[in-house]
């Protein structure tokens, strides 16, 4: 399936949403610069990355994904989701 932006009511500004192999994933795109993509730990969100954020987004543009399963994600985390889902979100955001 390929992926799509959705909108979502009452989502933050920043936070977006796309639609790969089923799963409604959430992800965050913030900043100027060269991409850097930051993905988090287990049974954490992309929220774990907010100071870092903070610190870089005026010299990086930096995108988060919620992984599948996690935060505000959906799907059910399985072997070989995490790479699929992050070439999905990479090829729809031009990277």
């Amino acid at each position: 399936m390929p992926a799509s932006p959705t909108a979502v009511p009452g989502a933050r500004s920043a936070d977006r949403y796309l639609s790969a192999d089923g799963a409604r994933l959430r992800y965050r795109d913030e900043g100027e610069g060269p991409p850097v993509v930051l993905v988090h730990g287990w049974t954490l969100d992309l929220e774990m990355w907010d100071p870092q954020v903070d610190a870089l987004r005026s010299a990086f543009r930096l995108v988060r994904l919620d992984r599948r399963g996690h935060g505000q994600s959906g799907g059910v985390p399985a072997p070989g989701h995490d790479a699929l889902d992050l070439a999905a979100l990479c090829r729809h955001l031009g990277l």
